[in-house]
């Protein structure tokens, strides 16, 4: 049996793409202006005038930190987002923890992240980096808005003015933005479409004035839709035992959101140094004032360049107030059910889409896999656990996907003799040691997914099913013990139906 499983990637993003995002400034344009001529707000006049001389600046990426291919770049951010997704699913996610380097060293990292929020309702992000060296204070970007090769995506003087009249210390930023913010640009617009980015730097600071800018950003913030990204690095140093020892405490410190810990750590290694500290203070007390009680470590690498001079600690984390569980799921109605399945059926077998799908399942996203049988042998199967599309979108992505011509072996539908047709939904099980037989194995390394369905190899004990799954993907039995490896299991809810003769022969 060859099994086609597909990276779920969400088709809409790319009509959210930001080559024609110029308009959505306008009608934001003329509220500042307005909101700024207001006289009765004396005291926010000073600080809005140095904005005034700024607001028609759109600030370039420099050259050098993308390639001038926007397709390229779109392809790299789409691979990575759908790499290695988040098998969690986080209700009111705050932020994020990234690493400030480009795709090839961080990309890994950071579409891990970002996948956790590619559903999330945002429409402000502040990205958090460090000011340069030896630079002390806090820094906000005044420019209407950045553009990269990907588009332009906005930010918004409206709250850059309100932010500076709670804080009047903070001072004004027009250029110079480090590339670890760039970065950030692209992720953003694939996984949530074209919220306001505003740039925040930190420099050095004593731990009470840092505490203190950071709560009145986030009360000014609150009553949006905000996510906070911090981009950088964990720590630098000459030796990666050295610098994976004071990560593993760093690491317990960012889950439990223990700011004033971290200052206290960056002083204990004097061989490793934290060059980041003060942006990541300042971004993790910014999540916890605007409502985040945990961070998750969803990845921890330690990397190093070319000469081998030093080791980075970089790493990929998620701040939220609760965790959903799995067991709850979606559960669909067998009407609903059989809707999805109707809707595979005429793309596969009369290539075409129905008029009426109910809307609500719009609404859902969960795991999908469409398998077309031939009397009771697996034809084709398409599909994945882990997608940013609805379950309308992936059920007519993936029935598309298995009768397409590049598809190999290509399938011939019109030479089925008994075909029947499978839909099913997926969603992860969490906090489970090993399967059980109505339980499906998901197993991913490297670039190579392998599935097992629900039910398959069914007979055998729980690590003999891990084997048997890793031997169909061609990789060590042993390989789901491998850290390479990531293993994940689901259960379906499955919708079946046999193909009536007249709709096969259309």
């Amino acid at each position: 049996m060859a099994l086609d499983i597909s990276q779920g990637r969400r088709p809409d993003r790319k009509l959210r793409w930001g080559f024609a995002q110029g308009e959505i400034l306008k009608r934001r344009a003329g509220a500042t202006v307005k909101g700024c001529l207001h006289s009765g707000i004396l005291a926010l006049f000073f600080f809005a005038v140095p904005l005034w001389g700024q607001e028609g600046k759109v600030c370039a990426s420099p050259e050098g930190v993308f390639t001038g291919d926007p397709s390229l770049i779109w392809s790299q951010v789409e691979e990575f987002v759908h790499l290695s997704p988040v098998s969690e699913k986080y209700k009111n996610v705050f932020g994020l923890f990234v690493p400030g380097e480009n795709y090839i060293i961080g990309g890994a990292l950071l579409g891990k992240a970002y996948s956790s929020v590619a559903d999330r309702d945002c429409d402000l992000v502040i990205v958090v980096t460090s000011a340069p060296e030896r630079t002390r204070g806090v820094f906000i970007s005044s420019v209407r808005g950045f553009r990269t090769p990907v588009g332009y995506i906005s930010s918004d003087l409206g709250v850059v003015r309100t932010i500076l009249g709670a804080c009047p210390e903070i001072s004004l930023k027009s250029d110079s933005f480090p590339e670890q913010f760039w970065y950030q640009l692209p992720f953003i617009q694939y996984v949530l479409g074209s919220p306001s980015v505003i740039a925040v730097q930190v420099g050095k600071m004593d731990f009470h004035r840092v505490s203190s800018i950071a709560k009145k950003i986030a009360q000014v913030i609150g009553g949006r839709n905000p996510l906070v990204v911090f981009a950088g690095k964990l720590s630098v140093g000459k030796s990666d035992l050295r610098v994976a020892s004071l990560d593993k405490n760093a690491i317990e410190f960012i889950s439990q959101l223990d700011a004033q810990k971290l200052v206290e750590l960056s002083g204990v290694f004097p061989d490793v140094d934290m060059p980041d500290i003060y942006g990541i203070v300042f971004a993790i007390l910014m999540m916890s004032n605007l409502g985040a009680k945990k961070g998750d470590v969803l990845r921890h690498i330690t990397t190093t360049g070319i000469p081998r001079e030093k080791y980075s600690g970089l790493v990929s984390a998620v701040f939220y107030d609760r965790k959903l569980s799995s067991k709850g799921g979606i559960a669909l109605s067998p009407a609903d059910g059989m809707a999805l399945w109707e809707l595979a059926k005429s793309i596969i077998f009369e290539h075409k889409v129905p008029r009426k799908i109910p809307r609500k399942l719009y609404r859902y996203h969960a795991g999908v896999f469409v398998t077309l049988f031939d009397d009771d042998s697996i034809i084709a199967q398409t599909g994945d656990l882990f997608t940013n599309m609805n379950v309308v979108e992936a059920v007519a992505k993936y029935s598309k996907l298995l009768i397409s011509p590049r598809r190999i072996p290509r399938v011939n539908i019109y030479a089925l003799k008994n075909p029947s047709l499978s839909v099913s939904i997926a969603e992860p099980v969490e906090d489970v040691q090993l399967p059980s037989p109505d339980m499906g194995i998901y197993i991913r390394w490297g670039d190579k997914v392998i599935v097992t369905m629900p039910g398959e190899f069914g007979n055998f004990s729980p690590q003999r099913r891990l084997e048997k799954t890793c031997l169909k993907g061609g990789i060590p039995s042993r390989g789901w013990c491998s850290p390479e490896c990531e293993v994940y299991y689901f259960r379906v809810q499955s919708f079946s139906g046999v193909i009536e003769p007249n709709a096969q022969g259309d």
